[in-house]
């Protein structure tokens, strides 16, 4: 099943008298002209989240994403994207703060959100009858200076850089992406995530600037792998032969589906993983940047690997055209984000974007590079995929599926 790349923007809160550079238009977001300019610039969004919107909007918007890889086993990632000082970081984690009594804080970001709903996934499958077993994994890192870091060391910034590695694979294709020597710990619930959170956050890469008095000057990403087991429930309508040829054709089996001929149940075991992306942010040079020459280096490793991004972006949009569909290259080892990113990217994952913007006069440029961005992503489409353990009468439509289209060739 293929499913194009879901992007929504956020506005910064102005002062009401804030002269605004942009205006919304449903899910358009127009960008005024300026002096010079023929006309307006009109960016589509699949949302638009205004000035005055709550933490809870943005998650329930993504909230389908998280749930399924609980519940169904389809990888996700969740990025955010924009210029520094328009509230990435308080998106993503707002006050991660332990749920007490099942709450979360109202300015909770979408991480403490996305923990509390896969735990109440879990805990609700378990209850039921539908899940069986169930473990998670929880690794946090960052991309400092284009140096992958493990977060959850006692000092990230004096351990030993890691190493971005391709898993081999078995089936002549390639093999997942991983960084070697990350730590993963195994937790319980949410509250056992948030505390790594708030551990690893603590080591993040920050500095002041103009905009931000603790902007990110490092990519983090925190990742929350899965395992369930799980027992599914047929019926006579499940068994029809014809009703599982048609499912045959795609990579997600529907959660009812079951190998034809049985009745009854049948156990299967999914892995699936979440992936939480903070992006530093984008930032022009200035005399400030100029001055110190650890600031200058930040900043060109930031901008240097979101130039990379956008440019793996441009040539998977470009991919999903039909006149490039089936060849062309994506530059994923021109940054070790984009590397890191890739199954995430050009995988079989399904991607959000929520790109985080100012209406400000002063931003104009910045804002106008992040909706072109946002925009470019939805372009994306990938081929959803989910990794589950199948038994032989599975095995053996596919095969059938595989012979069948080399046959047509």
């Amino acid at each position: 099943m293929e499913e194009r790349v879901r992007a929504a923007v956020r506005l910064l809160p102005l002062p009401p008298e804030a002269f605004r550079s942009l205006r919304v238009e449903g899910t358009d977001v127009i960008i005024k002209a300026r002096h010079g300019q023929d006309a307006s610039l009109t960016h589509a969004m699949d949302q638009v989240f205004p000035e005055d919107c709550s933490q809870g909007d943005v998650y329930d918007w993504v909230a389908p994403a998280v749930e399924d890889v609980a519940k169904k086993g389809v990888n996700a990632t969740v990025m955010a994207y924009g210029q520094t000082g328009t509230g990435k970081t308080f998106t993503m984690l707002g006050a991660p703060a332990a749920p007490e009594a099942g709450q979360l804080p109202g300015d909770a970001g979408v991480i403490p959100r996305a923990a509390a709903s896969l735990f109440e996934a879990l805990a609700t499958g378990s209850a039921d009858g539908t899940i069986v077993r169930a473990t998670a994994h929880c690794s946090y890192l960052q991309i400092y200076g284009d140096r992958v870091q493990d977060l959850l060391v006692p000092d990230p910034s004096k351990a030993p850089a890691l190493q971005v590695r391709e898993a081999p694979s078995n089936l002549g294709s390639k093999g997942a992406v991983f960084v070697r020597g990350l730590s993963e710990y195994q937790v319980a619930s949410a509250a056992d995530v948030l505390a790594l959170v708030a551990r690893g956050t603590k080591g993040r890469a920050t500095r002041a600037t103009r905009s931000n008095e603790h902007s990110s000057r490092s990519h983090a990403v925190l990742q929350l792998a899965l395992e369930v087991e799980s027992v599914e429930k047929g019926n006579d309508e499940n068994n029809d032969p014809a009703r599982w040829s048609q499912f045959a054709a795609s990579d997600v089996p529907p959660s009812t589906a079951q190998t034809p001929g049985t009745a009854g149940t049948r156990t299967v075991v999914r892995r699936a993983k979440l992936s939480l992306v903070d992006l530093a942010g984008s930032e022009k040079w200035s005399d400030e940047v100029a001055a110190s020459q650890q600031f200058a280096r930040e900043l060109r490793a930031i901008n240097t690997s979101l130039s990379a991004l956008g440019n793996c972006i441009a040539a998977l949009a470009d991919l999903a055209t039909e006149a490039h569909r089936g060849g062309g290259h994506v530059p994923y080892r021109d940054s070790v984000l984009t590397r890191l990113l890739q199954d995430a990217l050009g995988g079989g994952t399904r991607a959000v974007v929520i790109a985080t913007a100012s209406a400000a006069q002063d931003a104009y440029d910045e804002t106008a590079s992040t909706l072109a961005f946002a925009q470019r992503a939805t372009r994306v489409t990938a081929r959803l995929r989910v990794d589950e353990v199948i038994d032989d009468s599975r095995r053996l439509v596919k095969a059938k599926r595989e012979i069948a289209r080399l046959r047509k060739r």
